[in-house]
């Protein structure tokens, strides 16, 4: 009985130490990139592109804002359905401006928001846009009113 008891403590302290050191290092690890892709934006005549960090996964959408601004100009998130979901600041750095897109692309509604240092989405404002979308494209807040971009033009994933 007493090696059993032995055994069975050796046991509990090896998965405790592997859990400990698995802990650690997820924890610890470089966040993962976003893969890179860029935007067309037809607007007024012409065509604006945009290079974009593809957001595809709640993960990957708050990896990307817990450190600065990506290398690139913006986020794209692509949902597998439509939603109406309000977006929450919490833990942003920088002021954003997102458009909400419909399953064309189709820019429905353009809202500025901004940072909330707090890390908990309890503590922070929710923006809702009212209208059902399925892609946002999320940019610093003002890049929308600087290059007139505004509901009604229409914003392309390029192919590779």
């Amino acid at each position: 009985m007493k090696s059993y008891a032995l055994g069975l403590v050796a046991l509990l302290v090896a998965v405790a130490t592997a859990g400990y050191f698995y802990a650690g290092r997820t924890l610890n690890a470089p966040p993962p990139t976003l893969p890179k892709r860029t935007v067309s934006i037809e607007s007024a005549g012409h065509v604006l592109r945009l290079p974009v960090g593809l957001v595809l996964t709640p993960r990957q959408w708050f990896v990307s804002h817990r450190g600065d601004l990506l290398q690139v100009e913006g986020l794209f998130h692509q949902f597998p359905e439509v939603r109406d979901s309000p977006w929450n600041t919490a833990g942003f750095r920088y002021a954003v401006s997102v458009a909400f897109l419909d399953g064309n692309g189709s820019i429905l509604k353009i809202m500025d928001m901004e940072p909330c240092s707090s890390p908990s989405p309890r503590t922070c404002p929710e923006y809702a846009p009212e209208v059902a979308y399925r892609m946002a494209l999320e940019v610093r807040k003002g890049w929308f009113t600087q290059h007139k971009v505004r509901p009604g033009d229409v914003v392309r994933l390029e192919n590779r």
